[in-house]
């Protein structure tokens, strides 16, 4: 259980449940720039990175964690989590999610650094987060993955030329066929599991309407 670790942690290393106002803000606003200036692709612009915190401070609402996590921290490491830092990004083998990592942690409080690094490096699939933080995240942006509105990001990919027809396939493939499976198992929270009953069905046909015109 999440609760049983992480509280253990808290305990050896002490993190603040709320971080300096002008921190956070100007964390945002970097995060923000980056995302609108130079996006990984349509599928992590900013607006997936917008329905992703929604999903987070629903996570937090319904599950009451109010008083168990760093709020701020969520919300930027929300913002972060598929932030492509062109200078890194561009002279590293390592996956995005871990230059990122590096990055944003380095930015913020020596007690913060850790959770940062480990909750925006291990926040995709197959990934297992240590702290409350991460997995509150890990879960929203698995939920994203069911939202109608960034499957219309699919087709306008193919034709910016981000990604060609094999390559948006294999995606689909993937995500129907190993992920959605088993992703209600792989969820931190009781709301996780409940929102993924309830739009995993629209999802799902979302998803073969598209994988049909691919195939075109």
């Amino acid at each position: 259980m999440y609760a049983v670790w992480d509280r253990v942690v808290r305990v050896r290393f002490p993190a603040p449940r709320q971080m300096d106002s002008k921190l956070t803000n100007e964390l945002i606003a970097e995060a923000k720039k980056y995302l609108k200036e130079n996006p990984q692709d349509l599928l992590h612009d900013i607006e997936h990175h917008q329905r992703v915190l929604s999903l987070a401070m629903q996570i937090i609402e319904e599950e009451g964690l109010e008083n168990d996590i760093n709020k701020d921290l969520v919300e930027i490491i929300c913002w972060w989590h598929d932030v492509k830092v062109p200078k890194l990004t561009d002279t590293s083998d390592k996956r995005v999610a871990e230059i990122t990592a590096e990055y944003l942690s380095k930015k913020l409080p020596v007690e913060l650094q850790e959770i940062t690094f480990d909750s925006v490096k291990n926040h995709e699939f197959g990934s297992k987060p240590s702290y409350i933080e991460g997995k509150i995240l890990q879960d929203a942006d698995k939920l994203e993955v069911l939202s109608l509105e960034r499957a219309n990001n699919v087709m306008p990919m193919l034709e910016k030329g981000q990604k060609t027809k094999v390559e948006l396939r294999a995606i689909f493939d993937m995500v129907t066929k190993k992920w959605l499976p088993i992703m209600p198992e792989l969820y931190h929270f009781p709301f996780s599991k409940k929102y993924h009953q309830e739009h995993v069905k629209a999802a799902i046909s979302k998803f073969e309407e598209i994988r049909k015109n691919l195939e075109t």
